[in-house]
């Protein structure tokens, strides 16, 4: 009889060991964390109208495939579709240690505000501006801005990387569109 309690008394101590664990987030929930505290998905907005005017205007060749761009790009670059490539390039560029420091700064009262300062550390509290340049003077920090300065720079690259992704359904859909104008 009392071997049952001392094996029950076990398994109540390792149930409740268990519970007290909380599950290490992954890299991938990490960036998550950072993609959704950064505001990337709503901030990430392609003009798709614009991208196929400057095809258009780059090569006047593809006036007659306009409604074939407007679809293709309409369907790939949505956040669903370039999720993926910011997802690569995060992974890539930060270690679980950086992603936690970066999202730890991400999450504080004086990012919030330094945001909603549009970047002007001068009407921040003391306080805040300190937290704010020890963040963004120390290196991961100066690395995560500069990441994210490039990604900014480069939606160029996002369009051609979604064109190459998915180059053969581009392509049907051109050939497609050759046999009705050819019609």
């Amino acid at each position: 009889m009392m071997y049952k309690y001392i094996i029950f008394i076990a398994i109540l101590c390792l149930n409740l060991s268990l519970e007290g664990r909380s599950a290490e987030p992954t890299r991938q929930d990490l960036v998550n964390e950072l993609i959704l505290e950064f505001n990337i998905k709503n901030s990430t907005d392609f003009d798709v109208e614009k991208i196929v005017e400057h095809i258009i205007k780059n090569d006047p060749q593809y006036k007659p495939y306009k409604d074939v761009f407007i679809a293709f790009f309409t369907k790939y670059l949505t956040w669903e579709g370039v999720k993926p490539m910011y997802d690569e390039i995060f992974l890539k560029e930060f270690s679980s240690s950086d992603l936690i420091k970066i999202n730890t700064f991400l999450i504080t009262p004086a990012f919030k505000s330094w945001l909603a300062s549009s970047g002007d550390v001068e009407t921040l509290s003391d306080q805040e501006r300190e937290v704010v340049l020890d963040f963004t003077t120390s290196d991961i920090g100066i690395h995560f801005f500069k990441v994210i300065q490039e990604l900014s720079n480069t939606s160029n690259e996002f369009v051609g990387r979604v064109v190459i992704q998915h180059k053969k359904e581009l392509d049907a859909m051109m050939d497609a569109k050759t046999q009705e104008l050819v019609k």
